[in-house]
C-alpha cells in the first residue's frame, strides 16, 4: 500500500492505483518540500488515511504565506481528492513544474560542493597524524545501466528531478525576499487595469485560472491570490483568477433532423432534452423536429431545458366552397387555411368581372395544407368587334348593333332625307365589352 501520508483516496477506499495515484503522492511530496510538514497528520495512520479521504490538502501558502500562488496552484490541482481533476499524466504536471521553475530566480547553493575523495588506511593514518598528502579524486567505476523500462520511467525521473529543483527555487526564492507588501485589491479590474495596479507596487499578475461567471463580465479578475489586503514579497507576483463571462451555448440547428439526431446535438451542447410534441408543419417532413423552445441560435445557460416540436407533415383541410365570391375574399379563405393560390381568368357572359366561377380541386374536397388549388375567375362577357356601319340606313344600322350586344346611341339632325349612317365611334374593327354604346350619326 504504501507510507499512509502519501496514499490517494482511492487507495485507501477501494485499493485501486493508477498514475494518477502516484501523482497524488507527487503532490504530497511537493507540499511537504516547501513547508517542511505533511498536509494531513494524526495521532494513527487510520486517522491520517481518514483525513485523506474527506478532507482537501490545503494550499501550502496557509502553512506559509510567502508560498508563491503558483505552487499553491500546482499542488491543489495535483492532490485533487477526485482523481479525474488532478493531472492524468506525469508529463501534464512536469509541463507546469518546469513553467512555474522558470519563473522563480536561481537557486542558492546552501553548502560547498566537493569530488569524492577515496583514501586508504596508510593515507587515512597520515591525516590523522597531519603528515601532508596529495589527495586525487578518484572516480567512481561507471553503473551498468539498463534501457529496460526508459520509456515508461523517463517522465517521472523527470519529473522528480524538476521537483526538486523547483524545491530548491522556492527555497531560493524564499530566501531572496523578505519584504512584503499590501496586496492591491484587483477585484473586477480588466488584466490591464490589474497589471497596472500591481505594478505600481512592484508586484507582477499571474493569471492562474479562467472561470465562467454570471456576476464578472469578460476578462475582469474574480479573485487574487494573495487576496487583497494580504501581504505579498516584494518583487513577488499575484496570481489571479480570470472571468470569461457568462457561460451560455447556442442552441443548435437540429430543424429537419431526427429525434435521435436532434437529441445527440443538443446534449452536446451541454443542454437537455425537455418535452417532445407533434405539430403539423408544411415544411418540414413527418417525423423530423419542426422547431425548438426556445428558438434555434438562441444563447442560453449550461443545463437549459430545450423542448422539440416534431413535425406530422401538413395539416389536411377541407376545400370550402368559394364559387360567386369576389377574388381577394377568395383567396383570403383559401391562403387562411394554408393553401396556395393560383387563379385563371375567363370571360362570362353571365359572371360578372372578379367573381369565382369555379374552383379546383372542388369544394369539399380533403386535403394537406400547402397543397395548390386553382381559382378560374370571370373577365366578364368576351369583347365584341365594331362593325362598320357607314351608309347604312338607320335601322339597318341599330339592328346590327343590337344583334352583337351594343347599345346604338342615335344622334341625327331635324331632318335627314337619306336616312343612311354617315359617321361612327367608335370606328369599324375597335374591340369594346358587350353592352357597350356606339355612336351613330345620321343624315
Amino acid at each position: 500500500m504504501g507510507t499512509v501520508a502519501y496514499l490517494s483516496p482511492e487507495q485507501v477506499e477501494r485499493g485501486d492505483a493508477d498514475e494518477r495515484s502516484d501523482l497524488y503522492a507527487a503532490g504530497i511530496l511537493l507540499f511537504e518540500m516547501v513547508t517542511g510538514q505533511v498536509p494531513h497528520a494524526g495521532d494513527s495512520p487510520l486517522s491520517v488515511a481518514y483525513a485523506h479521504v474527506n478532507s482537501d490538502v490545503p494550499a501550502p501558502s496557509s502553512i506559509r504565506s510567502t508560498i508563491p500562488p503558483e505552487i499553491d496552484a500546482l499542488v491543489v490541482r495535483a492532490t485533487r481528492r477526485d482523481a479525474n481533476l488532478r493531472y492524468q499524466q506525469a508529463s501534464e504536471f512536469l509541463a507546469d513544474v518546469k513553467r512555474i521553475r522558470a519563473m522563480l530566480p536561481p537557486p542558492r547553493p546552501f553548502v560547498e560542493s566537493h569530488d569524492t575523495v577515496v583514501v586508504d588506511a596508510s593515507t587515512a593514518a597520515r591525516l590523522a597524524a597531519g603528515q601532508p598528502v596529495a589527495l586525487k579524486p578518484k572516480s567512481l567505476p561507471p553503473k551498468a545501466t539498463s534501457h529496460r523500462g526508459r520509456r515508461r520511467k523517463g517522465p517521472w525521473i523527470a519529473l522528480v528531478i524538476a521537483m526538486v529543483v523547483l524545491g530548491a527555487g522556492i527555497g531560493g526564492w524564499l530566501l531572496a525576499t523578505g519584504k512584503s507588501v499590501p496586496t492591491p485589491n484587483i477585484v473586477g479590474l480588466s488584466t490591464a487595469a490589474a497589471k497596472a495596479s500591481l505594478l505600481d507596487v512592484g508586484l507582477s499578475l499571474v493569471i492562474t485560472e479562467e472561470q465562467f461567471s454570471e456576476d464578472v463580465p469578460l476578462d475582469r479578475v474574480i479573485s487574487s491570490d494573495p487576496a487583497p489586503g494580504d501581504g505579498a514579497r516584494e518583487g513577488g507576483a499575484v496570481g489571479a483568477i480570470l472571468s470569461k463571462g457568462p457561460e451560455r451555448y447556442v442552441i443548435p440547428d437540429v430543424q429537419g433532423l431526427s429525434v435521435t439526431e436532434a437529441t445527440t446535438a443538443i446534449t452536446s451542447a451541454n443542454l437537455v432534452i425537455g418535452s417532445t410534441t407533434e405539430v403539423f408543419d408544411d415544411q418540414v417532413p413527418a417525423a423530423a423536429v419542426a422547431s425548438t423552445s426556445p428558438k434555434i441560435g438562441n444563447e442560453v445557460k449550461p443545463g437549459t431545458s430545450v423542448d422539440i416540436a416534431v413535425s406530422k407533415g401538413p395539416k389536411p383541410v377541407t376545400i370550402p366552397q368559394v364559387v360567386g365570391k369576389k377574388t381577394q375574399v377568395a383567396t383570403s379563405a383559401l391562403t387562411d387555411l394554408g393553401l396556395l393560390v393560383t387563379t385563371k381568368d375567363k370571360y362570362s357572359e353571365k359572371i360578372a368581372e372578379g367573381v369565382v366561377i369555379a374552383i379546383r380541386p372542388a369544394a369539399s374536397t380533403i386535403a394537406p395544407s400547402g397543397t395548390a388549388v386553382e381559382l378560374v375567375v370571370s373577365k366578364g362577357p368576351p369583347p365584341v368587334e365594331v362593325p362598320s356601319l357607314i351608309d347604312l340606313p338607320k335601322n339597318k344600322a341599330i339592328s346590327v348593333l343590337k344583334g352583337l350586344g351594343l347599345q346604338p346611341k342615335v344622334l341625327e339632325a331635324a331632318a335627314t332625307p337619306l336616312n343612311r349612317v354617315y359617321s361612327q365611334d367608335p370606328p369599324a374593327g375597335t374591340m369594346i365589352p358587350k353592352g357597350s354604346s356606339v355612336i351613330i350619326r345620321i343624315i
